[in-house]
């Protein structure tokens, strides 16, 4: 599994511990966040840590999974397309943060606070084909409905998903495991 960013692993590490049967891999742009997780784990843990540019830079392996939390709402359009063929080309299935409630994917604003915006990958310019698995949740926070979206056979105008629920996630990874 890629977890593309991993930033803080705040609780993908709690959800690790649970799952050794998980082959992590834990990417992010931001060197420190990667330097951090190398000396936490110590090598306790099988996990590895890479830094790297998924904008820039395509993927060296193929994963069965990638998962991947609320990056692309801070990319412009062109960068998250860049993601997304980067993404197809190093995965069989993708988790990833999707906004259904989005009628029109506006450009990003850089000026806004977080350098933010929703995104909907089921309509322009990403048109991405039904998911496998679709979870409906509401973020308490801002009354905001995401989905929890799965897709196999990544392909930008076919496929994508998102989900920190992890019963979702272990359903994921049992079911890439028994169909690779």
């Amino acid at each position: 599994m890629l977890d593309m960013p991993c930033g803080d692993m705040v609780w993908m590490r709690h959800y690790l511990e649970q799952r050794m049967d998980v082959d992590y891999t834990g990417m992010d742009i931001v060197g420190s966040l990667i330097d951090h997780h190398k000396n936490a784990s110590g090598g306790e843990h099988p996990w590895r840590f890479k830094q790297h540019d998924i904008v820039k830079d395509p993927l060296q392996e193929r994963y069965d999974l990638i998962f991947s939390r609320q990056m692309t709402q801070h990319l412009g359009t062109e960068d998250t397309m860049q993601v997304l063929h980067h993404f197809s080309d190093g995965g069989n299935y993708l988790l990833i943060t999707n906004y259904p409630g989005v009628r029109v994917n506006v450009p990003l604003n850089a000026g806004t606070a977080w350098r933010f915006r929703e995104q909907n990958f089921l309509i322009e310019p990403y048109r991405l084909i039904d998911p496998i698995v679709r979870v409906m949740r509401m973020v308490p926070m801002s009354y905001l409905f995401t989905d929890c979206l799965c897709f196999s056979g990544i392909k930008p105008g076919s496929n994508i998903s998102y989900n920190c629920n992890i019963s979702l996630l272990n359903k994921i990874i049992e079911h890439s495991s028994s169909s690779c």
